[in-house]
């Protein structure tokens, strides 16, 4: 079977395109008002018919996959508790302001580290703050 040289397929890549402000302002708020029954329920006839609206992903780890920027082996390797809060003071205006840092654990190839998420991501019930404690405002 023929296939594509290497040095041709080395330099094949993903093509990104610009998304225009209204379409990405149209994303943004699907994204912000997402909630369970958005998402599609999975399972069998029966156990839809007897209320078991399950979904696949919850919908608290769909947030920290749209907002959070983290990967599907990030979010796979998330732990329990693993979402500490900062603050932090803007530049411009002075005031101060929440971060959400969740503790990404260590792969084969990389190191464990702690990655920003946006707070719409970040609520209380995030995967990584199951604990049903309350986030800062």
């Amino acid at each position: 079977m023929m296939s594509m040289p290497l040095s041709l397929r080395a330099q094949m890549g993903p093509n990104p395109r610009i998304i225009d402000d209204a379409s990405w302002a149209k994303l943004m708020a699907a994204g912000l008002t997402l909630n369970a029954e958005d998402l599609k329920p999975y399972g069998s006839g029966r156990a839809r018919e007897a209320s078991r609206k399950a979904t696949y992903y919850p919908v608290e780890m769909v947030g920290v996959w749209l907002f959070g920027g983290c990967r599907v082996d990030e979010i796979r390797r998330l732990e329990l508790d693993c979402v500490t809060w900062d603050q932090a003071t803007d530049d411009t205006t002075g005031e101060p302001f929440t971060i959400c840092l969740p503790h990404i654990p260590q792969n084969k190839t990389s190191r464990p580290f702690n990655k920003p998420v946006d707070r719409s991501s970040a609520s209380s019930s995030t995967p990584g703050n199951s604990s049903g404690r309350p986030s800062p405002t």
